[in-house]
């Protein structure tokens, strides 16, 4: 009887070992958190990677992007022809037309139409691809120029438009207005 009795004990004990437990974890790894995601390298946020917003081909979209910073300047004669002369190919390619643009030092403003948000997507990235193979032919240079993505804004009423491309065309002269008023 005493052997019966051992059996039977061992026999619960083994279950009481196989039993699995719950591990906890806490908010140490994974998941959505405060903070979380990569940083941006200068701690600066840039574009946001959500979703961009759709638009019908009826609206014209202002795209702005920006060059990293110690690059020359995108303004003098030499480079300003190569961007002229990569918006000149890609003016009306891809789906997309560049109706009007403005080069600044550091950055570029385009007001464009395109057929459809893949369109302008393509569209968009195949100029700026132009762009950066001519500036890195011309400055020696390889590797990307471009800080972040590019930034649109779907121009929705006329007012906008109208806004946006006098933007666009004058921006220069509105640079230039504090150093002028300062004289």
């Amino acid at each position: 009887m005493g052997k019966q009795q051992r059996t039977k004990s061992s026999k619960r004990k083994r279950r009481r070992k196989c039993v699995q437990h719950r591990l906890k974890f806490g908010n140490k790894h994974g998941g959505r958190r405060k903070g979380s995601g990569r940083k941006p390298k200068d701690g600066v946020k840039r574009v946001s990677h959500h979703g961009r917003a759709d638009f019908d081909g009826s609206q014209p979209v202002h795209v702005n992007t920006k060059i990293e910073p110690g690059l020359p300047t995108l303004r003098n004669r030499r480079a300003y022809s190569v961007i002229r002369a990569a918006l000149a190919v890609a003016k009306d390619r891809n789906g997309m037309r560049i109706t009007h643009f403005s080069v600044q030092s550091n950055h570029l403003h385009l007001i464009v139409e395109a057929d459809d948000r893949r369109a302008l997507s393509q569209g968009v990235k195949a100029l700026l691809r132009r762009i950066v193979a001519g500036l890195n032919r011309l400055w020696n240079r390889t590797g990307g120029m471009f800080v972040d993505r590019y930034h649109d804004h779907v121009l929705r009423t006329a007012t906008e438009v109208r806004r946006a491309i006098a933007y666009v065309l004058f921006n220069r002269c509105c640079l230039l207005a504090p150093r002028l008023m300062a004289w």
